[in-house]
């Protein structure tokens, strides 16, 4: 972010302090974790009219026959950015923004059509109708974090469902 947020700066702080520095990552940089291919998909503007959240990093982890995408609290700019910085189809997905509709929530939630969503939040948040009925829409099974912690598990070959 061109003013740095109070966590952000936080951030920069405790990275001082232990001898290092903040590092941004190349669009589509990859390294392996595991047997798992992790890839970086960075905000590409230095500035977003929406503050913060567009600064999410998107990640995409692929692990073997299927793949996952975090896109961080990516907002309305952002999400449109992904959609044409990143390969859309995923089987699991975490719900930008907490499941809260964006003017092109609709498209990223159909241009990645994932199997799973888990939308996260305490137990008082609730995500957007509209959001539900786009994923009902795309027969996703959701998954909300509010209900008590989502573990999704997967060997490569399968997918295991998900459980709160």
């Amino acid at each position: 972010p061109s003013t740095p947020s109070e966590p952000y700066r936080a951030y920069l702080d405790a990275l001082a302090a232990q001898g290092l520095t903040a590092q941004t990552p190349e669009n589509g940089e990859q390294f392996a974790l595991g047997e798992a291919t992790v890839t970086l998909y960075p905000p590409l503007q230095a500035k977003y009219e929406a503050g913060d959240y567009d600064f999410s990093l998107a990640v995409s982890v692929l692990h073997g026959n299927f793949s996952f995408l975090f896109p961080g609290d990516a907002g309305e700019q952002r999400l449109g950015e992904l959609m044409a910085q990143c390969p859309m189809g995923h089987d699991v997905l975490t719900a930008p923004q907490h499941g809260h509709e964006a003017e092109n929530s609709d498209a990223f939630f159909r241009a990645v059509a994932p199997r799973i969503v888990v939308i996260t939040g305490g137990k008082d948040a609730s995500p957007d109708s509209a959001v539900l009925d786009t994923l009902a829409d795309l027969k996703a099974d959701v998954y909300l974090t509010g209900n008590g912690a989502v573990t999704i598990t997967s060997d490569g070959s399968t997918l295991l469902e998900a459980s709160e």
